[in-house]
């Protein structure tokens, strides 16, 4: 399940750093921020999920 929150008044003027800090505070949840500047709370992936993306992290790797 993904979760998309507008907050274009706080997310237009938001900085890369704080975007960061944010992300540091919050350890369990996964943000993006979309071309729309809409807050963007992603979910967990699942183990087969997971276990695609180690092996396309693996094939760019190598």
């Amino acid at each position: 399940m993904t979760y998309t929150i507008n907050i274009k008044a706080m997310t237009s003027s938001l900085t890369d750093e704080q975007f960061a800090q944010l992300c540091a505070k919050n350890p369990d949840l996964k943000f993006e921020i979309n071309s729309k500047r809409e807050l963007i709370v992603m979910s967990p992936t699942g183990s087969e999920t997971g276990r695609r993306n180690s092996d396309l992290i693996g094939d760019f790797i190598i």
